[in-house]
């Protein structure tokens, strides 16, 4: 399976499993629905309910901005 981005729809932090979260020593290569259910959003504190799957891998900044805004618009059942 392929690594993927998570981003939080509250702060936009983007969570990749390739990097895992070294803050929270989670190791890099930790899948997403593998880290625990109490872990938080290193950007805004909140839980990982509010991430969606984004399907960026490797992008510019202005790409990065609208997979960000995709994915929030996702969140929000809001169709672009």
């Amino acid at each position: 399976m392929i690594p993927t981005k998570h981003i939080c729809t509250a702060c936009n932090y983007i969570y990749d499993e390739i990097l895992g979260d070294a803050k929270a020593k989670i190791l890099p290569g930790t899948k997403f629905a593998n880290l625990a259910s109490d872990w938080q959003c290193p950007g805004c504190g909140q839980n990982k309910e509010l991430f969606v799957t984004c399907t960026c891998v490797s992008i510019s900044k202005h790409q990065e901005e609208s997979c960000v805004k995709n994915a929030y618009l996702d969140s929000l059942n809001i169709i672009v």
